[in-house]
């Protein structure tokens, strides 16, 4: 007998689900779900770009240096503590920020070799990565802006977006249950 303008509403569906739970794939033991597996390879393909980052910056030290010790040798005027100085600030720049890559290149790949064994450290170094990917993304991409610079804004807004990924599913309570076994 019907109540509303639903004909079918006390017909019984063969197709509904008698549980009241949401599906849950059947996955072996130990082996990560799909949102932390992505983390992982988004991690690995993060520490793959930190590590051609650093390594160009590394490249441009090192031209930096060479190209500085060649022209000083033929303009007097480089020789000068001055500019001895402003070469060596500039320097300490670019070595600080090759380490930065380095470290970061480190810090992802081992998130994501974690990731894949569900290692509880792994689901915080995650967190921590990622914060600091989103403090990076959001200077870079603020200074992008004010430069006028597309391919930092995409830099940018690529850490913004691992930030909030990594954030997302590390502080999901269901994959947070992942590392507890």
């Amino acid at each position: 007998m019907s109540h509303g303008n639903n004909p079918f509403e006390e017909e019984h569906n063969p197709y509904s689900s008698t549980e009241t739970n949401s599906y849950q794939p059947e996955r072996p033991e130990g082996q990560p779900s799909g949102a932390v597996m992505g983390l992982a390879v988004v991690s690995f393909v993060l520490g793959g770009l930190n590590f051609i980052c650093g390594g160009c910056m590394a490249i441009l030290a090192a031209g930096l240096v060479s190209f500085l010790g060649i022209a000083a040798q033929d303009n007097p005027e480089m020789q000068g503590q001055e500019f001895q100085a402003m070469a060596m600030i500039g320097g300490g720049v670019i070595l600080v920020l090759t380490v930065i890559y380095f470290l970061l290149c480190a810090a992802h790949v081992l998130t994501g070799f974690g990731l894949l064994k569900l290692r509880t450290w792994a689901r915080m170094t995650a967190i921590i990565v990622g914060a600091i990917d989103g403090v990076f993304g959001v200077i870079i991409f603020g200074s992008a802006l004010l430069q006028v610079n597309p391919a930092s804004c995409i830099s940018g807004l690529l850490l913004i977006g691992y930030c909030v990924y990594a954030l997302a599913i590390m502080l999901n309570p269901k994959y947070a249950a992942e590392f507890e076994g």
